[in-house]
């Protein structure tokens, strides 16, 4: 039986992160974990995301996952944080077993995630980034006439002609995903941008 307990904390250290993606705070257990929501907000495959999304009881035992990840596709899956170094055979068993639940009852897998495979530095430029982005993009910024596909530096300039705060503007428009681009690599003026289609609507668009 799943119980559904949204946003709920186990632990005592809390990270509490506003989420653009999601329009509210989710709480995190750990620096990993933030490092990993930071992602998820870049990732424009990912419509929302929650933190500690529900709890697990199977033969006994219960378990929670640290995210449940939501795509635009319309599939989802559950994703534990852990550090590899606390991956031992005892808790990679329990979340094979849990995972095996979990497709049974709600079609979802779990995913182990460790540190080796998230961009620390660029989720630690997503932060900064969140930080100076305009909170929301003008009214009078007619979208459709946004270029489609230039680096940061030029979208800075082309903004620049057309609002006072051209970089918080650039970032906030990367954040809602206007734009997409490589984000294996952390933000710098020659970074590529591509115009997302989806947020635009396909190929009609309406400021």
């Amino acid at each position: 039986m799943t119980h559904y307990k949204a946003n709920k904390h186990r632990g005592r250290h809390i990270i509490r992160m506003y989420s653009p993606k999601n329009q509210c705070a989710v709480k995190l257990e750990s620096a990993l974990e933030a490092a990993f929501a930071r992602g998820l907000e870049l990732d424009p495959n990912v419509k929302s995301y929650a933190s500690q999304p529900e709890t697990m009881s199977c033969d006994g035992q219960s378990y929670t996952p640290d995210f449940l990840v939501v795509y635009h596709s319309g599939r989802g899956k559950y994703i534990e944080v852990h550090q590899s170094s606390r991956v031992d055979g005892e808790y990679a068993q329990k979340l094979k077993k849990f995972s095996a639940y979990s497709v049974k009852t709600t079609g979802r897998p779990i995913e182990l995630v460790t540190e080796r495979y998230i961009n620390l530095g660029c989720t630690r430029a997503y932060e900064q980034m969140l930080f100076i982005a305009a909170d929301v993009i003008p009214d009078d910024l007619l979208l459709c006439d946004l270029p489609h596909s230039l680096t940061l530096g030029e979208l800075v300039s082309w903004l620049a002609e057309r609002d006072d705060a051209p970089l918080s503007l650039a970032y906030r428009l990367i954040i809602d995903a206007w734009y997409d681009t490589d984000l294996r690599n952390c933000l710098s003026s020659e970074t590529i941008l591509t115009a997302n289609q989806k947020a635009r609507g396909g190929d009609s668009c309406s400021a």
